[in-house]
C-alpha cells in the first residue's frame, strides 16, 4: 500500500515527512518497519553490531539520518542515540527510518500508533493534514 507522504527538505528542520494529499483525522500517514533494534542503554559496539546486520541499503539510508550534536565517538552511535526510540515497556530501543524524519511540534497533526505484532508503528493524523503541510508529533 502507497501512503500519501513525500520525504522533503523542511526549512531550518533538515529533512521533514510532507502528507501528498488532504488528510482527515484518523487517516494514516504512513507506515514503518522497525529497522534497528538494541538494548535500553546501548553502548557503541551495540549500535556497530546492530548497524552490521542491516543490507547495504539501510545502511546508506540510515547513515543519512541527522547524528545531532551529541559528543559520542562514532557517526552510526550518534545517529542512533538521535534517532532511536525507546519501546513501550522500556526493554528496547529501535530506529525506524522514515519516521526518524518527522519533525516535532508542541501542536502536532500526527501521532505514532505502534503495532506490538509487526513492530511497524502508524503516523496517524490526529487533525486534519493538508496536502504539502509538514506532518509533526509531540515528543519528537
Amino acid at each position: 500500500m502507497a501512503y500519501p507522504y513525500k520525504i522533503k527538505s523542511s526549512s531550518g528542520k533538515g529533512e521533514g515527512v510532507f502528507a501528498t494529499e488532504k488528510l482527515e483525522i484518523g487517516a494514516r500517514v504512513m507506515r514503518d518497519k522497525e529497522t534497528m533494534r538494541t538494548g535500553l542503554k546501548p553502548n557503541e559496539y551495540d549500535t556497530q553490531k546492530a548497524f552490521d546486520q542491516l543490507d547495504d541499503k539501510d545502511k546508506q539510508r540510515f547513515m543519512k539520518l541527522d547524528e545531532g550534536a551529541r559528543s559520542y565517538k562514532t557517526k552510526v552511535h550518534r545517529i542512533y542515540r538521535t534517532n532511536a526510540f525507546a519501546s513501550g515497556d522500556g526493554s528496547y530501543c529501535f530506529v525506524y527510518l522514515d519516521v526518524s524524519k518527522i519533525n516535532h511540534s508542541c501542536t502536532p497533526n500526527a501521532e505514532l500508533v505502534p503495532d506490538p505484532v509487526t513492530k511497524a508503528v502508524h503516523v496517524v493524523a490526529v487533525r486534519g493534514i493538508d496536502a504539502g503541510e509538514e506532518a509533526s508529533d509531540f515528543c519528537f
